[in-house]
């Protein structure tokens, strides 16, 4: 993959796993792999984690499995996330507003469990949140 690339747009008929060297492409602003047949477990977000000018991540509508790494919010530029309507399984991780920049998560139509984490209401700049879908429990506080 070109490591100057900074925008992988694609709704097709994509298959099979995202590859490891997309975490080689460090300018990398937009992911949006949306609406295909990828799949793969959840550590397919880890090589995510490398690029630190990702703004835009949507994995969704597609074959995912696993559960979600926790470095998955440690990217401080990351303003939206859209992994719904896969089936990512586990807890919503904890430092998924850790940027502070996050505006957009939704994690809609998975099979996350346990609780909200708390964190996310410290998340001052999110301004939209879809978890849906899911089969969370425990309070809202």
């Amino acid at each position: 993959m070109a490591g100057n690339l900074t925008y992988l747009l694609s709704q097709n008929s994509l298959s099979g796993p995202i590859p490891p060297q997309i975490g080689n492409c460090r300018l990398l602003k937009w992911l949006e792999l949306d609406a295909n047949q990828l799949e793969g477990t959840g550590t397919v977000t880890r090589q995510l984690a490398n690029l630190k000018n990702l703004q835009k991540l949507f994995l969704f509508d597609n074959f995912f499995t696993g559960v979600i790494p926790p470095d998955l919010g440690s990217n401080s530029r990351l303003k939206k996330i859209d992994i719904s309507n896969d089936s990512f399984v586990g807890e919503i991780p904890p430092n998924v507003c850790l940027g502070k920049t996050l505006r957009v998560l939704i994690m809609a139509y998975n099979h996350l469990n346990g609780s909200i984490p708390s964190s996310i209401f410290d998340c001052h700049s999110l301004e939209r949140l879809n978890l849906r879908g899911n089969n969370l429990s425990g309070s809202i506080s």
